[in-house]
């Protein structure tokens, strides 16, 4: 498939964008941070006895600001950083986006750790920092790209289950190792559906946002059929559903918790058209809206059918 060439402006706009993504999600856990130093480190002042009754064992009373201040300290820097470039128009290197999202994801491990020293694994991994894996890959949606969404999810699931063979000596054999190794894989999948659902046309407007997703829906369906994940032992199937029209797009949530999405009734019908794709023999399902937009694209009609929620029959079209 020939590739079009690509607009500077719009490099140039979607660049900046993705660095003002940066930037917020960045502002957001450089906020949390002192908060959580705060509260843990309260909690080791005035309940240090407590803490130590519960562990049997003294615990410094330094240890959460031993944890936190370096990742603290890191953000804070990071944090500086991209303004200094945001300040001077110049992009976040794709390269330092991955080296960061590394480093980011991996403090949960770090807090692991050094949880499992003082407490042993049983409560390390039963404690609160197992969920920080999750709260990262949930801000990853505002780095605005897949690849990097999937990285942070492997990178919670190598740390974790990496962190757990290890505070139990590396034994394979461990019985309750299903169980660890589930959670691992569940935060693989966090990872990916947290960069699945695609958005063309936004943040910045594409007049031929109908054909470019025709395009990536294909290529898609392709890359599956060249590897072969459809015919294997546990086939994949995936369904997409194309829609165009007007919607919400941009940073929805509240305070703490924020990510890039798209909502209305446009993105609704475009959930609908891809739950049929279980009805019909077809993987690539788009609207007659999605259709009168395409120029001489291959398309097969489906006809009108009822679809829940919408009191007409909506024309489907099959693509793939």
């Amino acid at each position: 498939m020939a590739k079009s060439a690509v607009d500077p402006a719009f490099e140039r706009a979607l660049a900046a964008e993705i660095v003002a993504s940066e930037l917020l999600r960045m502002r957001m856990i450089a906020v949390t941070l002192p908060v959580l130093l705060v509260a843990d480190q309260a909690l080791f002042l005035f309940a240090r006895p407590a803490i130590e009754q519960f562990l049997q064992r003294p615990v410094p009373t330094w240890l959460p600001l031993r944890v936190v201040s370096p990742f603290l300290a890191y953000e804070v820097g990071a944090l500086a950083l991209l303004r200094y470039r945001l300040a001077r128009g110049k992009s976040f290197p794709e390269m330092a986006r991955f080296i960061n999202a590394l480093i980011e994801t991996s403090r949960p491990t770090y807090i692991l750790y050094w949880i499992n020293n003082l407490a042993g694994p049983h409560i390390a991994f039963g404690a609160w920092p197992v969920l920080l894996y999750f709260v990262f890959i949930i801000a990853s949606t505002l780095r605005l790209g897949f690849a990097l969404s999937a990285f942070t999810g492997l990178v919670a699931a190598a740390g974790f289950l990496g962190m757990f063979y290890w505070a139990r000596g590396w034994d394979l054999r461990i019985g309750d190792a299903p169980n660890y190794i589930s959670k691992a894989a569940i935060m693989i999948i966090a990872g990916i559906v947290a960069g699945l659902m695609a958005i063309v046309g936004a943040p910045l407007e594409d007049p031929d946002a109908a054909s470019h997703a025709v395009a990536a829906a294909r290529e898609i369906l392709a890359e599956i059929d060249r590897r072969g994940l459809a015919d294997g032992p546990w086939p994949l199937r995936i369904g997409i559903g194309l829609h165009i029209g007007p919607a919400v797009t941009g940073n929805v949530g509240s305070p703490r918790r924020k990510e890039f999405t798209a909502i209305g009734d446009t993105v609704n019908l475009a959930s609908r058209l891809e739950q049929l794709t279980k009805s019909y023999p077809a993987r690539l399902i788009a609207s007659e809206a999605v259709v009168a937009k395409l120029d001489g694209e291959a398309a097969t009609p489906l006809g009108a059918v009822p679809v829940k929620g919408y009191a007409e029959p909506v024309g489907i079209w099959r693509l793939d």
